[in-house]
């Protein structure tokens, strides 16, 4: 790749400025890392509830025509009280939705407009939907939809905000159906194919230590609800006389012995996903990520080997440097 001498100086520099930042800011945020713990404070919960159209529900069982669309909220019941130092509420703020393939989601195209959660941060907000391949989390045909935000960039302050933190559009499926939607707990996941990671609802606290709150989905029935099947009907007036058949002395013809057909095995598949951040591809997220991001966003090398879009806001720049980083430092959680 050639660079005119005059575009290479303009680039050196620019680089030279990011890698400033992201040394400076990376000692700045060195001294706030921490192990993941069962959390602080009491009852933190979440759970999930439609928005609108208003009363469709009754105690988690909510019911519209097929092909209707409704917004589905994450309410955050009760934050975090107070974190090991008495400094109250949360800083971070993340959910996780699972449906199965009968609901559709309405994508919006940024995380933004669905994070109502007020101390969000924008240039923190992130977004995924994937298909759920993780282990032990639904099925091949589920999706997973998670949102997460940060409420500041350096020294975030806390937050207390109780209210919908998220909200989505579905739809309900073109015919008869009966649709669990849940709120998935923060949770760690790992498998001979995929590298451990993390996925669901979680606060995080000013001293960064992670709370799993209390989760509760709903369900959603699309058009009529199924028919019950009916039991067995009892004849009123007491006990029907059993007439005993005379046993047949005969001797049996056996029966031929059916053969089971043979049980083929079900491989279940895992998709082999790279850390979010690891931009080289040597599945580690860490500070060479984020000279690549740096080194693409000024120009210096014409193309990425893996996605280096972090934060989901459609460029690669400076600032998704500054999440692998965070990434790295356990500072962020990828979604």
């Amino acid at each position: 790749m050639s660079v005119q001498p005059g575009r290479r100086a303009k680039h050196l520099t620019a680089f030279l400025l990011g890698l400033g930042l992201l040394l400076a800011l990376t000692l700045v945020l060195a001294d706030q890392t921490a192990t993941p713990t069962s959390g602080f404070g009491e009852g933190p919960e979440m759970r999930l509830l439609v928005t609108d159209p208003p009363d469709v529900c009754v105690e988690g069982v909510c019911q519209l025509a097929t092909n209707e669309s409704f917004k589905l909220g994450v309410e955050i019941v009760r934050a975090p009280a107070a974190d090991s130092n008495g400094d109250p509420g949360y800083i971070i703020f993340q959910s996780s939705i699972l449906y199965g393939s009968a609901i559709t989601y309405d994508f919006s195209p940024t995380a933004i407009s669905e994070i109502l959660w007020p101390n969000c941060e924008p240039a923190t907000a992130l977004k995924s939907q994937t298909d759920q391949r993780l282990p032990g989390l639904g099925n091949n045909t589920d999706t997973l939809v998670s949102h997460g935000c940060l409420s500041g960039i350096i020294a975030p302050p806390p937050s207390s905000f109780v209210g919908i933190g998220v909200e989505i559009v579905l739809v309900c499926s073109p015919r008869d159906s009966s649709n669990p939607i849940e709120m998935l707990p923060y949770a760690r996941f790992s498998s001979d194919a995929s590298p451990t990671g993390t996925v669901g609802s979680l606060f995080r606290g000013p001293d960064n230590e992670d709370v799993v709150p209390k989760t509760t989905g709903l369900t959603m029935i699309c058009g009529e609800p199924p028919t019950p099947t009916p039991g067995p009907t009892r004849t009123p007036g007491g006990p029907t006389d059993t007439v005993t058949p005379t046993p047949d002395l005969s001797t049996p013809t056996p029966s031929p012995t059916a053969t089971p057909p043979p049980v083929t095995p079900t491989a279940t598949f895992v998709s082999a996903i790279l850390p979010c951040g690891d931009v080289n591809g040597d599945r580690r997220v860490n500070a060479e990520d984020a000279l690549w991001v740096l080194w693409f966003s000024t120009t210096m090398i014409p193309s990425l080997p893996h996605p280096g879009d972090v934060n989901g806001d459609g460029v690669v720049d400076p600032l998704d440097a500054l999440f692998i980083l965070w990434i790295e430092l356990n500072l962020f959680r990828c979604l």
